[in-house]
């Protein structure tokens, strides 16, 4: 049993092993890449890597529904909890973000350029065809 960083860094290398053995890089659909974390995470773990997603998005949530924060401050606050994560978690927490259980997750994500830092390779690639570019960008601030 795998904990802590370990189990993301775990559930990345498996799940980097299904897009790669299981999708074709011209023919990746958001439909294929949420089946392949839903079988391949999802249902295996979902109730070591739920809670912390839930509280991801539910951090989110907060800075972008808060009406007192102004926008550089939530930018500010949204990149605070960009630096903590590492790139497993980003990665699969834009995967997560493509189930239906996810609700706005894949939005957040983009909205506050969550995936920026996911190092190139074929988790961001396969995230890439699914997402809006506005996920990986810099700002302009």
């Amino acid at each position: 049993m795998q904990t802590e960083a370990a189990a993301f860094r775990t559930a990345m290398y498996e799940l980097r092993y299904l897009v790669r053995t299981r999708t074709t890089a011209t023919r990746r659909t958001q439909a294929q890449l949420e089946k392949l974390y839903r079988l391949g995470i999802h249902a295996r773990f979902e109730s070591t890597f739920g809670p912390y997603f839930r509280i991801v998005y539910t951090i989110l949530r907060r800075i972008k529904d808060d009406k007192v924060l102004t926008e550089p401050e939530k930018i500010q606050y949204s990149n605070l909890l960009r630096s903590q994560l590492t790139s497993h978690e980003l990665a699969l927490a834009g995967f997560n973000g493509l189930m239906p259980q996810a609700n706005d997750f894949d939005a957040l994500l983009t909205e506050f350029h969550m995936l920026k830092y996911l190092p190139n390779g074929i988790a961001r690639r396969a995230l890439e065809e699914v997402y809006d570019p506005t996920a990986f960008a810099p700002r302009d601030d």
